[in-house]
């Protein structure tokens, strides 16, 4: 990652380290705490599924999925960036407004990112047309340009056999 002009971050496909937005579903055929590294949080959480995908921002993707690799391991999670961008925040407010529909509800009745009845390809399509017509300047992100075993399948996985 560079900095350029009046310390904007340049970012190009392929840096690990840039902000941006992303979209990651599970393989988990059994439900499990999306607070699981956390036993304190993990009883009373939502739980998740290769059912479920989640939609959300980070300032440095790379170590973002690292985190979600810790928690669910490394094996069960597809990470995919969908677009570098500087104003993370202003644009996961504009997709997840467009999302509402599949967020999933807490205990609390408070929506989430992780959402249920969507595919990760389908939130991916709809998070950069939202892009495209907020005027919100950003790169769309190539999945060949993501290396590594989390750059494949990036669709919500389906159970063997079905």
């Amino acid at each position: 990652m560079t900095v350029g002009p009046a310390g904007r971050v340049d970012c190009w496909p392929g840096a690990p380290d840039c902000p941006g937005l992303y979209v990651v579903a599970l393989t988990h055929l059994e439900p499990i705490p999306v607070n699981a590294g956390d036993r304190r949080l993990a009883a009373r959480c939502i739980k998740v599924d290769h059912t479920n995908c989640k939609f959300g921002k980070s300032r440095n993707l790379a170590l973002r999925q690292r985190a979600y690799w810790r928690t669910f391991g490394r094996e069960s999670v597809r990470f995919r960036p969908i677009a570098l961008l500087e104003d993370i925040d202003a644009a996961e407010r504009s997709v997840l407004a467009r999302l509402s529909a599949w967020r999933v509800r807490g205990s609390t009745g408070r929506p989430n990112e992780w959402l249920a009845g969507i595919s990760a390809s389908e939130v991916e399509q709809i998070a950069v047309r939202v892009l495209a017509q907020s005027g919100i300047e950003f790169r769309a992100f190539d999945v060949a340009d993501w290396p590594g075993p989390e750059a494949t399948g990036h669709d919500t996985p389906r159970p063997p056999g079905t």
